[in-house]
Formats: C-alpha cells, sequence, structure tokens
C-alpha cells in the first residue's frame, strides 16, 4: 500500500511537470531560442575559443577546467541575456531560467570541485551537488526527501530508511576525505621533526591515524541519531567472541606498538628472519614490509619479530662481518693459499681494508686443510650472497692459475674379513 501511494505520487508530479512545462504553447517557443542559442554558442567556440584560452596565464589552476567548460559557459552567458530580454519584454521564460539555473550550477560545481585532485571523487561530489540544487531549483527537493524516507525497513523500534542510508554513505564519505586529508598532512608535519626518530614518527602517525579515524567513525554515527550508548552493550555482547576471532590482529597490533617503542627494528634497517633477507620499507600496526634484492616485497606479521629470531644487519650500525670458507688439499702450499685468499678480496670495492680481512687456518679436516677468510662491509643493504659468490670466483681463479687444490671428500675402505670366495676372486683381479 504505501509503494501505491509512492507511484501514484510520482505520477502526479510528472504529468503536472509536463502539462506546465512542456506541453504549453510559449514553451515550444522557448524550446526554440534553446536550440538556437546552442548553435550559437557552438559557434562561438569554433572560433574565439582558442584565441580567449590562449590568453589565460599557463599557470592558472583552472585553466584546462574553463577549457573543458567554454561553450557551457557561453551557452549559460546567452542564457541569462535571453532571460533578461525576456523580462525586459514581458515573455515568459520559465524553462529557460530552469536551464540557465541548472548549466550555471554544474559550471560552478565543476569549478569547485578542481580542488579534488582524485578525478573520480570529483566527478561523485560534482554529480551529487549538482543533483541536489536540480531538486531545489525544480521546487520537487521536499517531495524526494519524503519519498526516500519512506522507504524503509520498520522493525520495533528500528527504522532504517533509504534516505537514512544515503545519509551515512555520504557523511562517512565526506569525514573519511577530510580524514584522510589530516592524516596526510599530520605525517609530513611529522616526518618534518628531526628530533624524532624514524621508529617514533612510525608510532605518532599510526596513533594518529587511530584516533582520527575512530573519530570519523563516531561522528557519523552521531550524526544519524545512533545513541552511541548502545555500543557499550553490544561491545560487552560480542567481545568475547570478537576477542577470540581477533586474537591474531590484537597480538599484531601490540606487538607493533612494542617494536616502534623499544626501537629493535626501524624503516631503512637491512634485516633477515628466517629465509627473507631484505630491507625494511615501512612499518605499520599490523604488519612491516620487508623489499628484497630480487624486488619481492614481503608483508611480515609484527608478531614473526616478537616471537621469532631476527637478525638485524644495522642494528647499532651498518658495518658488518662475513665469511668465506674453503678447503685445500694435504699436499698444498698452505702458505701460498693463505697468500692468495688475502688477494682474492683485495680490488672489491665493497670489502673494507679497515678493518682488514682476517685469514685463518681454521682446522684440519678428513679430507681438507680448511681455511677462512672474514671481511667487513658496510653496506648489508646491497646483498651478502651476491658478495660471496664474487669472493669465490677469485678464489677459484687464483688457486688454478697457481695449482692450489681443492680436494673433494675421499674414503678409503679396509675389509677387516671376507669369505675364501671374495678373496680368491680378489686375489685373481690382482
Amino acid at each position: 500500500m504505501q509503494f501505491e501511494k509512492i507511484y501514484n505520487t510520482i505520477k502526479e508530479s510528472f504529468l503536472y511537470f509536463t502539462n506546465k512545462y512542456l506541453l504549453s504553447y510559449y514553451n515550444l517557443i522557448q524550446i526554440i531560442f534553446l536550440l538556437l542559442l546552442f548553435g550559437i554558442s557552438y559557434f562561438i567556440e569554433k572560433k574565439y575559443k582558442e584565441m580567449i584560452i590562449s590568453n589565460i596565464p599557463e599557470n592558472f589552476i583552472l585553466k584546462e577546467t574553463l577549457e573543458d567548460l567554454f561553450k557551457s559557459i557561453i551557452y549559460s552567458m546567452l542564457l541569462w541575456i535571453y532571460i533578461l530580454v525576456s523580462t525586459i519584454v514581458e515573455t515568459p521564460y520559465y524553462s529557460v531560467i530552469i536551464i540557465a539555473n541548472l548549466l550555471s550550477a554544474w559550471i560552478v560545481i565543476n569549478l569547485l570541485t578542481e580542488l579534488i585532485k582524485n578525478k573520480l571523487l570529483s566527478k561523485i561530489f560534482s554529480l551529487l551537488i549538482w543533483s541536489i540544487a536540480a531538486l531545489h531549483l525544480l521546487g520537487i527537493y521536499n517531495s524526494v526527501v519524503t519519498l526516500l524516507d519512506k522507504i524503509a525497513f520498520q522493525s520495533g523500534n528500528i527504522h532504517i530508511s533509504l534516505l537514512m542510508v544515503i545519509k551515512g554513505v555520504l557523511t562517512l564519505f565526506i569525514f573519511f576525505w577530510i580524514a584522510n586529508k589530516l592524516t596526510t598532512f599530520s605525517e609530513r608535519k611529522i616526518k618534518k621533526v628531526s628530533t624524532l626518530t624514524p621508529s617514533i614518527k612510525v608510532l605518532l602517525t599510526q596513533i594518529l591515524k587511530f584516533l582520527i579515524f575512530t573519530g570519523v567513525i563516531l561522528v557519523t554515527m552521531s550524526s544519524l541519531g545512533i545513541d552511541l550508548t548502545a555500543l557499550a552493550v553490544v561491545g560487552g555482547a560480542v567481545g568475547v567472541g570478537v576477542g577470540f576471532g581477533l586474537q591474531k590482529v590484537v597480538s599484531n597490533f601490540i606487538s607493533g606498538i612494542i617494536i616502534l617503542l623499544d626501537k629493535s627494528v626501524k624503516p631503512g634497517d637491512i634485516i633477515e628472519i628466517e629465509d627473507v633477507y631484505g630491507e625494511i620499507k615501512s612499518i605499520g600496526l599490523r604488519y612491516i614490509s620487508v623489499l628484497t634484492l630480487d624486488g619481492k616485497e614481503y608483508i611480515i606479521p609484527n608478531e614473526d619479530l616478537i616471537t621469532k629470531k631476527v637478525i638485524n644487519w644495522s642494528y647499532s650500525n651498518n658495518l658488518v662481518r662475513t665469511k668465506v670458507s674453503i678447503g685445500v688439499s694435504y699436499n698444498s702450499n698452505v702458505d701460498k693459499a693463505l697468500e692468495l685468499l688475502e688477494q682474492s678480496v683485495k680490488n672489491i670495492d665493497r670489502i673494507l681494508q679497515k678493518p682488514s680481512p682476517k685469514i685463518f687456518l681454521k682446522e684440519f679436516g678428513d679430507s681438507s686443510v680448511n681455511l677462512e677468510i672474514k671481511f667487513w662491509i658496510k653496506d648489508p643493504e646491497n646483498g651478502i650472497t651476491n658478495l660471496k659468490s664474487e669472493v669465490n670466483k677469485n678464489i677459484w681463479r687464483l688457486f688454478k692459475e697457481n695449482g692450489i687444490e681443492i680436494p673433494f671428500p675421499q674414503q678409503d675402505i679396509h675389509f677387516k674379513s671376507v669369505s675364501p670366495q671374495v678373496k680368491e676372486l680378489l686375489q685373481k683381479n690382482n
């Protein structure tokens, strides 16, 4: 029954508008003038647009928008001139003034929304404002609002109308846009404070985001007439269940705060956790982002940095010592091998000479004399494995050139006792 009333209201409004504005004799004359003025604006655009736009300074922020709206602006000016003349000669102009108002509103809105850099958001915002302006100009704004309010879901004291949903979405959208601008502005200001460490800057930024967006949600709910005291009851009812479901989320959240406070890792550090080695690009309240040398970006939960073994290659400074091990034959000249190991790291730019590399005769192995060279670098972000590979290639070349043998494992098998048949076979082969 309610929908039938809504349908009848829309039908009556449409018939009234059609009979008064579209089917009258004077309206047909106005339509002819509307088309004529549109043709004139099209002609003016073709002939004078380029000349007029070229005189506008390049640094003028609205130049591109004015170029896109040039024909609409000319058409709007011609419509207002027609309205002025019609007022003087006392002829009807009600259809023309509707078009003129709508077009003028559209032009002004497009100029204002140029301040919004995101094109999609700009179009949505301009369409919304223009629709509201159009409804006001046509005199049906209140009727449309009443209609949207009647389309509702009713259950006891709960009343959710289409109007309420639209208001909620629009309010949330506007507040979130403002909140995003505020957080971006605040983040830039915090980054400029030189007295704060990178970890504290990230912590302050994340806390500020949390507070701003939480406030946005609460303000939106309050503006829609939702009783915020009911949240306490709802929170108490579902808190236990949500707590179990969000254990990991809360754990990562708390771990993120701990990491930012104790400064164990910070953006720019080179870390190694399990099989991931790379630079920390960002730290959030739920995860950190680690960029490896092969371009992969790993999202690692904050909890892993608390509970697992983490190597921070640049915790206190960027100086890192690494090593390369090699085995030589027992028949080789060990002193010469040690000398060649020292030469293998001399012409590599990444390896520091102060502190100087150290060479050791580490142990006597089963098949080889095991040597080791340890050296320092100050750029772990450029990788360790690739550097070791370069050192190993130098060692291989130098050993080959100087006759130093790199042995492979060998084993001698001694039979304490064999059967007579095997013994006889071995004697025949000898």
